[in-house]
C-alpha cells in the first residue's frame, strides 16, 4: 500500500532559480557598461573649444562644441556645414569654419561678395560685410577632394582665403551641438545658413 501511494503521488519538478549577481558583480557590470559607452561616444564624437572670434556671431570664444566624427563616413560635407579640421601647417591645432565651396566648384570674390559657380551666395550669418582688403577679387577652382572654408567673421578670420582649400581627410567632423555655456545650449545643424 505504501508503494502504491508513492507511485500515484504527482511528480513535482523544480524550476531553476534565477541567480542574482552579488553587489560586487553588479557594480562591475555597471562600470563596464559605462566605460564601453564612454569609449563609443569618444569614438563617434569629439569636443572642441572655440578659440577666438573668427566664427562670430555664430560662436563666441570659449564656447564648447560637440563634433560628430562619424557622419562624413556616410555622406560628404555640404555647403553651410560648420566643420572642425586640422589647421594647415600647424601641428596639434584645429580650426572651426563654415564650408562654402564643395569639390570641383569655383569660388570667387567679386566686389567683396562671394560667388560659387558664378552664383551670388546669400550670407545672413556673417558678422559684417567683408572689406576689400580681406576679400579682394579672386578666383579659386577646387579639386575633386577640396573644400573652401571661411569664418563667419570675414574681417577677422584665417581661412581658405589665406591657406587655400582643405582636403576631406583633414576634417575631424561636423560641429553638431553647442553645450557650454549651458544658457546657449543648442543643436547647430547649418546654424544661420539659408536653405538652398
Amino acid at each position: 500500500m505504501e508503494n502504491l501511494r508513492q507511485q500515484t503521488k504527482p511528480e513535482t519538478t523544480k524550476r531553476p532559480l534565477i541567480k542574482r549577481s552579488g553587489d560586487f558583480l553588479q557594480s562591475l557590470e555597471q562600470f563596464t557598461f559605462i566605460v564601453a559607452l564612454f569609449v563609443l561616444i569618444n569614438m563617434l564624437t569629439a569636443r572642441f573649444v572655440v578659440d577666438g572670434e573668427s566664427m562670430s556671431p555664430t560662436f563666441a570664444g570659449g564656447e564648447y562644441l560637440v563634433v560628430d566624427r562619424f557622419s562624413y563616413n556616410l555622406a560628404p560635407p555640404q555647403r553651410g556645414d560648420i566643420v572642425v579640421f586640422h589647421a594647415p601647417n600647424q601641428a596639434n591645432r584645429d580650426f572651426v569654419k563654415r564650408v562654402l565651396g564643395l569639390p570641383s566648384e569655383s569660388v570667387e570674390f567679386r566686389n567683396t561678395r562671394l560667388y560659387v559657380n558664378g552664383q551670388l551666395i546669400d550670407e545672413p550669418y556673417i558678422l559684417e560685410a567683408c572689406n576689400a582688403s580681406r576679400c579682394p577679387d579672386s578666383f579659386t577652382q577646387l579639386g575633386e577632394d577640396e573644400y573652401f572654408v571661411m569664418g563667419d567673421n570675414r574681417n577677422n578670420s584665417t581661412d581658405s582665403r589665406a591657406f587655400g582649400a582643405i582636403n576631406l581627410d583633414t576634417i575631424v567632423g561636423e560641429a553638431v551641438f553647442l553645450y557650454w555655456p549651458y544658457t546657449d545650449m543648442q543643436w547647430i545643424a547649418q546654424l544661420g545658413f539659408p536653405n538652398e
